[in-house]
């Protein structure tokens, strides 16, 4: 099982657009130039005696620094504040499975930590590419309730669990969706996106009555509705072998981790 990279850029093409995707954390330049502009501002009025100009670029540097921490605190409570913001994820395992006639299963299993009293749910939001019916089931007392995400185009899952969890209590998340594709429209990929902070993710492909691929590609994606990869690796699979997996440790957040073949 080999660990996640992401370090090497596959396209000039992504490079680029990628460049261009930096825009969204100008905040950070707007930060930098605001606090040094305030800087040189100080230091050229108590050394130099500057006036005139340089306390309009001082005005302006503190405007820029507040620009940009504004936006900051923005971009930093839409991300602390996501859908599963009362659990830290340690470990996201998953494992899909492709069976003969249509058939699909996905099992998932996470082990978590209650940032806070009362958590009581996971959330899973998910698009499957297949059509037909999507069977949610889990264990140990917990209730699987699945929706349309109110919010998106997504399908929601919710894990309920068997009773409201104290600050700090460790346990384990497990679920699975048996699934059903009669249009024959699932396509082949399994795409893991970690929308929390996570130490280690696994993602599993088997193949049960199907032949498995003689080779696969690992992706990663600055986000989940991203189509053009940051890096890309095509694995061989060793002869005897059912089951394509990747591993990665301390994945990004919001990034997208796909395997396809």
């Amino acid at each position: 099982m080999a660990k996640g990279d992401h370090n090497r850029w596959v396209t000039v093409g992504a490079h680029l657009y990628y460049w261009m995707g930096a825009a969204y954390y100008a905040y950070h330049w707007l930060i930098i130039a605001g606090g040094l502009g305030i800087l040189a501002t100080a230091l050229g009025t108590y050394f130099l005696s500057w006036t005139g100009l340089w306390w309009a670029v001082g005005a302006l540097s503190v405007v820029t620094l507040g620009a940009g921490l504004l936006v900051y605190f923005y971009n930093w409570r839409a991300r602390y504040r996501n859908i599963n913001a009362g659990l830290k994820i340690m470990v996201s395992h998953s494992v899909y499975t492709i069976m003969a006639s249509g058939h699909y299963q996905y099992w998932r299993e996470l082990t978590v930590v209650a940032a806070t009293d009362g958590v009581d749910h996971f959330t899973h939001l998910f698009n499957w590419t297949g059509q037909g019916n999507i069977l949610p089931s889990a264990p140990n007392g917990f209730h699987p309730e699945l929706s349309d995400d109110p919010l998106s185009a997504k399908r929601r899952l919710r894990i309920y669990f068997d009773r409201p969890r104290r600050k700090g209590e460790r346990f384990v998340v497990q679920y699975q969706m048996d699934m059903t594709d009669t249009g024959a429209r699932a396509r082949p990929f399994l795409r893991t996106t970690m929308h929390e902070k996570a130490r280690r993710i696994v993602s599993e492909v088997r193949f049960e009555g199907t032949d498995c691929p003689e080779r696969y590609t690992r992706s990663i994606f600055m986000s989940d509705v991203a189509e053009i990869p940051v890096h890309e690796e095509v694995i061989t699979v060793n002869r005897g072998e059912t089951s394509l997996a990747w591993e990665v440790k301390k994945p990004r957040l919001d990034y997208s981790y796909r395997i396809s073949w």
